[in-house]
């Protein structure tokens, strides 16, 4: 095992990609739609509900692609995590669907 191929590292991991996935999402739209990021949170993301499974969904495309990269490198325990994460974030969509 890994120093650091633990859990909990692994849900951190997963967190903070779906937290980059989600500025990276947001300034994808806001260069498109020439507006600011925080137009983005406040009014795409928290007062409109249309879009907030679709915002959800997209900011996971960033955990896919880094737990990939860990299930690759053996990191197994780091991979379980940000399964966890996407697993939270399916139940966060299922929710506000």
């Amino acid at each position: 095992m890994k120093k650091w191929d633990t859990l909990p590292i692994g849900f951190l991991v997963g967190i903070l990609g779906f937290a980059g996935g989600f500025l990276l999402l947001g300034l994808a739209w806001s260069l498109k739609e020439n507006t600011s990021l925080s137009f983005f949170i406040e009014e795409a993301f928290l007062n409109a509900p249309m879009y907030r499974v679709k915002i959800l969904s997209g900011s996971s495309i960033l955990n896919v692609l880094i737990f990939f990269w860990a299930f690759q490198k053996e990191h197994n325990n780091i991979a379980r995590g940000i399964i966890g994460c996407l697993i939270l974030t399916l139940i966060a969509v299922l929710i506000f669907y």
